[in-house]
């Protein structure tokens, strides 16, 4: 019996439907635009269609809310080519010159112009050390191991008894050779490292964290509590103006969520750790619209002033490993028991493994993530010389990931409008990547036309199309690429630009403006670098 795949039109229904939204009325004012066969990307994976559907989702979401606070509807147009370019909206972070593009100054190239890092030369990666450990490398019993160790590469290696300051790749390839696939995977996960044994599809799906997730939805509305209906509010021009997002998110999936809410109109407070490692120029480009601030919430006060935060929020987002956020107080129940009892809160939960089944509480990347699910073996089937398993040349899952959980966000923020209560949106970046392989692989010959990542996307073409923006800020003058999605009536855009880790104070008083003077940790220095406030 054939198998029926998922289009992008399909893909958006289902979607409204597992967000409680009127999928019929809705799909009805949604225009995708693009040729979906064409792959775009040199792969066979259709991430291109499936994060328009996603970004189209959110739109209508954004839309519908619109609709309950003003009683007018709106069209919402997304293009593929769009979609596709915010697979790896990093790649065109540009700092403009003269008026021009500066293309020997891409943002995660780029250092000029900027307060170096204050951090000691041992906080920071080089390129050669982030080579080392995170690849895919072969086993000795035929399989492939992806190494994911660049927040922690000396713990990676040593797990393998290398020491970084004196290997090279070579070693690391001859010593993972040594090892068989699954009981490195198992060495790993005993550190709580995220690395992981490449699987087929099918080998997932007998694997029981496939088994879990193939049992829960791609977003999960779980509803917390009861509570009266809470009227959007009345400010604004955009859909969710007055709505409070407190962000604890880091790298792509948890920001990508948090700015998406920031383009539809939210005050989002990013909430980062003085004493976590970070890529800068993901920072920059996740950036756009929100406030950032720093808490150490190791510590007490800081733990209490979130708590104060809380209470005047509407949705709190965070994106760390399973359990993490309990163990510092800040479940679910004890952020619902935190906010505003009249109004309750959406807690947002972004991770790699989902929150049920064996691997809910292991930590893992994009990478491992499409390693472990399959996408990694069908990419390197149909890319790959020799097969070998290869990754998406996009930030697929965390690109799509961030964009339904701003569905899901929107969607329970219009639950708690209808009929009150705080909710518990769920996504995962390995749930993602099962709903990316239901919309089916193109043709080989159709892979093989697409020779290079970025054919289809170059600055001129995309400058021509109208979708960059530009903002001025600490960071100079960037060219950047808006929001994917188009609405007729409250058109999707960032008020701020995006500043450094720590520029603000962790406040919703937008007029108070002291930031602390604690220098995060940048993890290369070849990445865009934090500026300071001084």
């Amino acid at each position: 019996m054939s198998q029926t795949f998922l289009d992008r039109t399909t893909a958006a229904r289902e979607l409204l439907v597992l967000g409680g939204l009127p999928a019929d009325e809705l799909i009805d004012q949604l225009d995708f635009t693009g040729d979906d066969n064409d792959p775009v990307l040199h792969s066979p994976l259709r991430s291109c269609a499936a994060v328009q559907a996603a970004i189209g989702c959110h739109g209508l979401a954004a839309s519908h809310l619109w609709w309950m606070r003003t009683g007018r509807k709106q069209r919402v147009t997304v293009d593929l080519l769009q979609s596709s370019a915010a697979l790896n909206s990093y790649h065109f972070l540009h700092k403009i010159q003269d008026g021009c593009f500066n293309r020997q100054q891409r943002l995660p190239l780029w250092n000029g112009g900027c307060t170096p890092s204050t951090q000691p030369q041992s906080h920071h990666l080089d390129m050669v050390n982030i080579g080392v450990v995170t690849a895919m490398f072969p086993c000795k019993d035929g399989r492939h191991f992806f190494l994911h160790g660049s927040f922690a590469p000396a713990k990676a290696l040593k797990v393998l008894g290398l020491d970084l300051a004196t290997t090279n790749p070579k070693e690391v390839a001859d010593t993972i050779m040594k090892w068989e696939a699954q009981a490195l995977e198992d060495a790993f996960a005993a550190q709580g490292i995220p690395s992981a044994m490449a699987r087929s599809p099918a080998e997932w799906n007998d694997h029981p964290q496939g088994k879990a997730l193939a049992t829960v939805p791609v977003v999960e509305i779980i509803k917390l509590s009861a509570g009266p209906p809470v009227p959007l509010p009345e400010c604004g021009n955009q859909p969710l103006s007055g709505i409070n997002v407190l962000d604890l998110t880091r790298v792509l999936a948890g920001p990508t969520c948090t700015r998406t809410l920031a383009e539809h109109g939210a005050s989002v407070l990013q909430v980062h750790s003085p004493d976590l490692p970070f890529v800068g120029s993901f920072v920059v480009d996740t950036g756009h619209g929100k406030r950032p601030c720093f808490l150490d919430l190791k510590l007490k006060s800081a733990a209490d002033q979130l708590r104060g935060l809380i209470n005047s929020a509407d949705v709190f987002v965070q994106s760390y490993r399973g359990g993490a956020m309990d163990k510092l107080g800040f479940s679910p129940e004890e952020v619902m028991s935190a906010a505003d009892a009249q109004k309750g809160i959406v807690y947002v939960t972004v991770s790699c493994f989902g929150s049920v089944g064996p691997w809910k509480e292991r930590p893992g990347w994009e990478q491992v993530a499409q390693t472990v699910s399959g996408v990694a073996a069908l990419n390197g089937a149909a890319t790959s010389a020799d097969g070998t398993p290869t990754l998406i040349p996009a930030a697929a899952t965390d690109c799509i990931t961030g964009n339904l959980a701003a569905f899901g966000t929107i969607a329970a923020l219009a639950a708690r409008a209808r009929e009150g209560g705080s909710y518990h949106v769920r996504v995962s970046l390995t749930s993602t990547a099962m709903f990316l392989q239901r919309f089916g692989e193109f043709p080989p010959e159709a892979v093989a036309a697409v020779k290079d990542k970025y054919s289809h996307l170059t600055l001129d073409d995309l400058a021509k199309r109208g979708w960059f923006q530009t903002s001025v800020g600490p960071h100079g003058t960037l060219a950047f690429l808006g929001p994917a999605v188009q609405m007729s009536e409250t058109p999707a855009t960032w008020e701020l630009p995006s500043v450094p880790l720590g520029f603000n104070s962790p406040t919703w008083d937008a007029n108070v403006d002291v930031a602390p003077k604690i220098p995060p940790r940048e993890v290369a220095p070849w990445s865009f670098c934090c500026l300071r406030r001084e």
